[in-house]
């Protein structure tokens, strides 16, 4: 027997049941206006586990197999406002594409400004929508901001945006040793790469030459602080104050030279 009104029974549990879901789906257009005050009441948006949570998340859930178009507003709302790394806002982020190229229009301004740009880009990348203007604003940030620029391209998804990322990881490569951050840099790109559907053997063996540097530093660096410390530990035992920086100072540059 159906329950009289169901949307009141989402929240009890944090994933409602499939029969719970299609009695609220059998209200059709006529259950849009609660489900979408459920999703933008805020007090549903932290913290996760409470019946407005739960009740959040399954109104969300419920717009998207709808695919109402009124339910764009309050679903652009979470997606925006909400915390971006909470259930809610990735239910939000989730459920825009379902609603299929409707949804176009409203985020396409949200990829091309606002803090949210990049997760705009993959809503739209979903919905297969593609436009010059991202393209340009994610070569002009690749440009200024490598590692951000890199991650709006992976969740754009377009092709034509791996010659860019490759000829930023051929720039990214350091002339001497590399940095930790040089090297996480590289790795970032390269993975980028692998992911936008490009097979790159020759960049592959740069990043491990690159590796090798750095691993080769990092372990003079431990080879060397093991002697200073040794060092520093004899000196101790026969009576003298290591921590004298003019000591210091000598022990080091003893150890440079030998």
């Amino acid at each position: 027997m159906a329950r009289k009104d169901p949307i009141s029974h989402l929240g009890r549990h944090p994933t409602p049941s499939p029969t719970l879901v299609n009695e609220v789906r059998a209200l059709g257009k006529a259950a849009v206006p609660r489900l979408c005050a459920m999703a933008t009441n805020r007090a549903g948006w932290a913290p996760e586990g409470t019946p407005q949570n739960n009740a959040a998340r399954s109104a969300i859930y419920v717009l998207r197999l709808l695919r109402d178009p009124d339910a764009i507003p309050a679903l652009l709302e979470v997606f925006l406002e909400a915390p971006a790394d909470s259930a809610v806002g990735r239910s939000a982020a989730w459920a825009l594409p379902g609603l299929g190229p409707t949804i176009v229009e409203a985020v396409m301004p949200h990829a091309l400004a606002g803090s949210r740009w990049i997760q705009a880009t993959e809503v739209l990348a979903e919905c297969g929508a593609r436009d010059e203007r991202i393209a340009q604003r994610i070569l002009a940030v690749l440009a200024e901001a490598p590692a951000v620029g890199a991650d709006a391209a992976r969740s754009y998804g377009d092709e034509t945006l791996v010659g860019p990322v490759q000829a930023t990881f051929d720039a990214a490569v350091p002339a001497g040793d590399p940095s930790s951050e040089e090297l996480n840099l590289l790795i970032h790109l390269f993975e980028v790469i692998l992911d936008l559907g490009a097979a790159d053997e020759a960049r592959a063996r740069r990043l491990q030459l690159v590796f090798a540097r750095y691993k080769g530093i990092a372990q003079k660096k431990e080879e060397t602080i093991a002697r200073l410390q040794s060092a520093l530990t004899g000196l101790s035992a026969a009576g003298v104050d290591v921590t004298n920086a003019a000591t210091l100072n000598r022990v080091a540059a003893g150890l440079r030279r030998s």
